[in-house]
């Protein structure tokens, strides 16, 4: 077991950042993440579903709403990612957000869709970001009640 983990962390590991910054969604996420004055706290909530929890349409095959809070930068981010991103695969949205931070878990060209639980990633070391700014990319999975959230906060 020791042995597969090794190769698996060589394997995410190794030239993993090679083309990672070429989605257009990282240049959109370091723009959103820049915006906050000192001290402030800005969200962006990305909702993508099978059905209708995400939508106030009842009779929708799938659904996709974005929360910015009125914020203009999140009203960017928010067009950006309700054109760009994933409904039938969730996961999948966490995962190309991931990758603007150096790591390569999204490939749109392999399709695939790892399956994240809840989970946080903060940091202040992404390409692109100004000192004193931290980004957090965090993905809520979906429950029998709500429907899977990508959650990006920047705080200055």
């Amino acid at each position: 077991m020791r042995a597969f983990t090794a190769i698996l962390l060589l394997a995410l590991g190794g030239c993993a950042t090679v083309g990672a910054h070429d989605d257009p969604l990282c240049s959109k996420l370091v723009e959103f993440a820049n915006t906050p004055n000192l001290g402030e706290t800005r969200t962006v909530e990305l909702c993508t579903d099978w059905g209708p929890r995400c939508s106030d349409e009842t009779n929708v095959l799938s659904s996709a709403s974005c929360n910015h809070d009125s914020y203009p930068a999140g009203v960017v981010l928010c067009n950006f990612l309700l054109l760009h991103t994933s409904q039938e695969f969730p996961n999948a949205n966490f995962s190309r957000a991931l990758s603007c931070l150096g790591r390569r878990l999204y490939t749109p060209e392999r399709f695939i869709d790892y399956q994240w639980g809840n989970a946080i990633i903060s940091t202040s070391a992404m390409p692109g970001l100004k000192p004193g700014v931290t980004i957090t990319i965090e993905n809520v999975a979906p429950t029998q009640e709500s429907a899977a959230k990508l959650r990006i906060t920047a705080i200055h």
